[in-house]
């Protein structure tokens, strides 16, 4: 994520940041959690946030990591027993795995929650890329993504459409294999994509 005003806003508002997220009503996203990871995946969350998709993925399996670029938010989700030396900072499209204590170095499910649109187009293609050779064989990508988002703050939002992901998505071998569209779950007028791809 190489929008430093992005990073920056994410390091000066983490602690409110991680009230809301907490408090988001997600119940379509964490079902689909259960739908597509199972006991003995090892998953990886992309901009983890407030830690409150890997507490709900560590519930199905206990092979949970993650990454973001915020240190607070790291800080923050390894005052979580389960998430110690499971959780390290890597800023995208770089994802850096070398920093959890646990040797891991593939993965059968990527999550990245509310992630790609900061960033630009390249990035994208880059991070996306990236997953891709993380993954194991038929591995598994859920992310979402906000339409329409208005700039409201200094974050960058990059303007995004299904077929724009899809087709990058394509493009490095991937088959789109869910979707839907929900409301914000902290009431706020965004609309929400959520897409599950599969390498193909």
């Amino acid at each position: 994520m190489e929008k430093n005003i992005t990073r920056d806003f994410y390091n000066n508002h983490a602690e409110e940041l991680i009230n809301q997220y907490d408090h988001a009503k997600v119940v379509q996203l964490h079902s689909l959690f259960s739908k597509y990871i199972r006991i003995d995946n090892v998953v990886l969350d992309i901009g983890f946030g407030s830690g409150r998709d890997l507490r709900e993925i560590s519930k199905i399996t206990p092979n949970i990591f993650g990454i973001d670029a915020c240190e607070k938010f790291i800080k923050n989700a390894e005052q979580n027993i389960t998430l110690q030396g499971r959780v390290t900072k890597s800023i995208l499209p770089d994802i850096i795995i070398d920093g959890f204590k646990i040797n891991v170095d593939s993965f059968d499910v990527i999550v990245s929650i509310a992630v790609l649109m900061h960033l630009d187009m390249k990035e994208i293609e880059q991070t996306i890329e990236k997953m891709k050779s993380i993954l194991t064989m038929n591995g598994i990508v859920i992310i979402s993504y906000s339409l329409k988002r208005k700039h409201i703050d200094d974050r960058h939002f990059e303007p995004l459409t299904r077929e724009i992901i899809r087709d990058i998505f394509r493009k490095f071998g991937f088959i789109k294999i869910d979707e839907s569209q929900n409301n914000d779950g902290m009431n706020r007028k965004i609309e929400w994509v959520i897409q599950v791809y599969r390498v193909d």
